[in-house]
């Protein structure tokens, strides 16, 4: 087939190439985009990453400050015993109020007597039946001027510790009685000298207070017992007859009647709150006067045993017997109380009383 001069030209004409240039141009500068991409994502990752690292840097260093300003604030409120950790508030609260009575001291918490110390230096502890956390540390705030601690053991037992004494071991109950590790007074007796110097008190001026008052006591008693003993006791006045001292009811008795063995007998039965002695006057075949008596402690009457011719010596007669028989009964039961008394305290002694020996309960003396 004849091709025309123009198709063959165009034929034989070379195809022009593409510039390869500007392609690989094209494609550097697609490959350098994406590497300026990368690369600034690669940045930006950095800096985030380094931002995030101050930030957290600068959280932790605001939690370091905040931290250390709480716990300069707390110090400072510790120093001061306001606010502070729970442990400081609770020691706070144990505002102990000291009652002294006599010979010992009670440190009251909330109205109950925790801590009791003698002048002796012996120690009575308590918790009220509240055996909790707060007592116990209630206590060992009282106990730790004394090298004394309270510690829960297994099963819930307490147990007191003397720390100067490690293998001290007591065990605690409500009332219970602490002694000396040492078993040393001297150590004890610090005990009462430092309670009073906790409170601002002397012991010795306390001691000494108190030594005064026993001994002020003691002699107002004296004086009262005295006094009581001079009420019971009667001197006779000098040249003074013993009529003259008679009141006027006692004067109006019969003369034989006015003293004697009648008018002891009437007076002791008042004092005893016994029936007055009943005087009956008899007779016998040959006229002679006598006289019976009934006294409330015994049940038979004393018959007349002697016989008068006049009324005033029979009276008499029998009053005398009826006063040895007072006697004699009192000292039947003066000696069967003393055996009693004896054979509880399993003693065989047995004290003997004479005849002529008398209780200042039956003596009557003018005046009374």
């Amino acid at each position: 087939m004849d091709l025309s001069l123009d198709e063959l030209i165009k034929k034989n004409k070379p195809e022009k190439k593409h510039n390869n240039s500007n392609t690989n141009s094209s494609k550097g500068n697609n490959n350098s985009r994406n590497r300026n991409k990368s690369s600034n994502k690669n940045n930006s990752f950095k800096r985030n990453t380094n931002n995030n690292s101050n930030n957290n840097n600068n959280k932790k260093k605001r939690g370091r400050d905040n931290y250390d300003d709480n716990n300069k604030k707390s110090k400072k409120q510790r120093h001061k015993g306001q606010g502070g950790d729970n442990h400081f508030k609770k020691k706070k609260n144990f505002n102990f109020k000291p009652q002294w009575r006599g010979d010992h001291v009670a440190l009251q918490l909330d109205g109950i007597d925790m801590v009791m110390i003698n002048v002796q230096g012996k120690i009575i502890l308590t918790t009220a039946g509240d055996p909790s956390k707060r007592s116990l540390l209630a206590l060992n705030h009282a106990l730790r001027q004394f090298n004394l601690n309270v510690q829960p053991s297994m099963g819930g037992q307490w147990t007191i510790y003397d720390t100067e004494v490690p293998e001290y071991r007591q065990q605690f109950f409500d009332g219970v009685f602490v002694l000396d590790a040492k078993r040393d007074p001297g150590r004890m007796r610090q005990r009462w000298v430092k309670i009073n110097k906790a409170y601002g008190r002397d012991a010795d001026a306390e001691a000494k207070k108190a030594l005064d008052n026993q001994l002020l006591q003691r002699k107002k008693e004296e004086e009262e017992e005295r006094k009581k003993m001079e009420s019971y006791m009667w001197i006779r006045p000098k040249n003074v007859s013993e009529q003259d001292l008679y009141d006027d009811e006692r004067k109006q008795l019969p003369l034989h009647e006015q003293s004697g063995s009648i008018y002891f007998l009437r007076g002791l039965s008042k004092r005893k709150g016994w029936d007055e002695p009943t005087f009956e006057q008899e007779t016998n075949e040959d006229g002679l006067i006598g006289y019976s008596v009934k006294l409330a402690i015994l049940d038979d009457i004393i018959a007349p045993s002697e016989w008068f011719e006049d009324d005033a010596s029979a009276m008499v007669s029998v009053a005398d017997e009826a006063l040895e028989i007072v006697k004699a009964w009192h000292y039947a039961n003066q000696e069967d109380g003393e055996n009693e008394g004896n054979d509880e305290e399993g003693s065989n002694d047995t004290v003997h009383v004479e005849d002529d020996q008398s209780s200042n309960s039956h003596v009557w003396r003018p005046g009374q």
